[in-house]
């Protein structure tokens, strides 16, 4: 069969279309910058430069941010490198976006808090893992493009979309640190707990942080669903900006996972220490600890009474006895 085909002369001069593959990574001005703020940690399955979008020398290897300026970083693939970004407002390009597989690493250092990027950018990127970057960093985008990713953690998510059933696309894997995933700051979540379902990876999550600290954060339902949804979450944070727009809701003796931090000031999230303690010793915690993350809030009570803030924050307890608040009971 014969085919015309005619050609036509011409060609398209834009420099604001998007480059097939290439995605940015803002660096935002710091009041304070440090080496932490200032610190990026990327790795990529295959080599490639990150460079400064304009050419200047904004980039060192050197942690002193001394000397070493340099308007490009070289990543060797697998290997997580870590770089230092200048203080100022600008972008680095990172010219193969399908091939990036962590944005920061497991550290106490966590650096990454000087840059902001869209986790859309890594939606159709099969072998993307990993976001480990303090909670000063901008991290925007919507949480379904990390569906059916294996991710080791997801930390912090502080400018996102999404709902909660999202979660349930997440497949989460092993790795060297805790694997979890922490929203918090001005994100936007809607949904209540109940949607949240147990899938073939939901045993290997570790921390669930869904921090309400704006108006439109909105998810709710009882916590005692947690429990047979993610049996292994050993960090849970529900807390919130005030008591009234918190919409979780529930009793901490209904919380059987083997819990060393619970976060709930400022939720509607109730119930008694002996309780949560009685909880955990059923579960094979004679004995064991548990840290609130400074309060325990307005609703949940010891010895009957409401918890004041106190300097020690950890609850402890042996098979006999309970110690909240600075004081130990027989119980």
């Amino acid at each position: 069969m014969d085919c015309l085909i005619t050609k036509l002369k011409g060609r398209v001069s834009d420099d604001t279309l998007p480059v097939l593959g290439r995605m940015y990574i803002g660096v935002l001005h710091q009041e304070s910058p440090s080496s932490i703020t200032q610190k990026l940690v990327i790795t990529s399955s295959e080599a490639q430069t990150i460079s400064v979008e304009g050419g200047e020398s904004n980039l060192t290897l050197d942690e002193s941010m001394s000397t070493g300026w340099t308007n490009s970083v070289e990543l060797e693939p697998n290997i997580a490198t870590t770089f230092y970004c200048k203080n100022g407002d600008y972008r680095l390009i990172v010219p193969n976006k399908y091939a990036i597989t962590g944005i920061g690493k497991w550290e106490s250092d966590v650096g990454g808090g000087a840059i902001s990027l869209n986790i859309d950018d890594f939606r159709y990127s099969n072998d993307f893992s990993t976001l480990f970057v303090n909670d000063k960093a901008k991290i925007y985008g919507d949480l379904s493009s990390m569906s059916g990713k294996h991710i080791n953690i997801l930390s912090n998510l502080t400018n996102i979309t999404g709902k909660i059933s999202d979660i349930n696309t997440i497949c989460w894997s092993d790795w060297t640190g805790y694997t979890g995933i922490v929203i918090t700051g001005n994100s936007i979540v809607t949904g209540d707990l109940s949607e949240l379902v147990h899938t073939e990876y939901s045993d290997k999550l570790e921390r669930l942080s869904l921090q309400r600290k704006n108006d439109d954060f909105n998810v709710t339902g009882d916590i005692s669903v947690i429990s047979s949804i993610f049996p292994n979450i050993n960090s849970l944070d529900l807390s919130g900006r005030n008591t009234s727009l918190n919409k979780i809701s529930g009793n901490i003796k209904d919380l059987t996972m083997p819990l060393t931090t619970l976060v709930i000031y400022n939720s509607n999230i109730e119930g008694a220490i002996e309780d949560f303690v009685s909880t955990q010793r059923t579960q094979g915690r004679t004995t064991g600890s548990c840290n609130n993350g400074g309060w325990w809030g307005n609703k949940i009570t010891f010895k009957g009474n409401p918890i004041a803030k106190s300097t020690n924050d950890t609850l402890s307890w042996t098979a006999t006895q309970i110690t909240c608040a600075d004081e130990t009971i027989t119980a």
